[in-house]
């Protein structure tokens, strides 16, 4: 398993690390600030599904907003981990990516 792991953190748990913005669906989009409690208990996360360095995570979803930010982008520089990205992708597409990068 990927439980042997670690995600260094510095600084205090509240320490704000980025600001992202809502999509707007409910109205005018809003940003959000990630703090580093946020952005690392999300990508510890990770070490419960069996995530090891070099394994390979499929990045579906843009970088601006903050699940884009947080497991597409931080989560795989925090674990050593790969990412194939596959946006804008047809869905129908992305067996021919699961064939091919072949993640956990």
């Amino acid at each position: 398993s990927g439980r042997g792991l670690q995600v260094p953190v510095r600084g205090a748990s509240d320490d704000p690390v980025i600001m992202v913005y809502t999509g707007g669906t409910t109205g005018k989009s809003k940003s959000v600030v990630l703090s580093n409690y946020n952005m690392n208990t999300a990508a510890l996360q990770y070490l419960y599904l069996g995530f090891q360095r070099q394994h390979t995570m499929l990045a579906s979803l843009p970088a601006f907003i903050a699940f884009g930010t947080t497991v597409n982008i931080h989560t795989p520089l925090a674990f050593g981990l790969k990412t194939a990205v596959c946006i804008g992708k047809d869905p129908t597409d992305i067996s021919g990516f699961i064939k091919k990068y072949k993640p956990p």
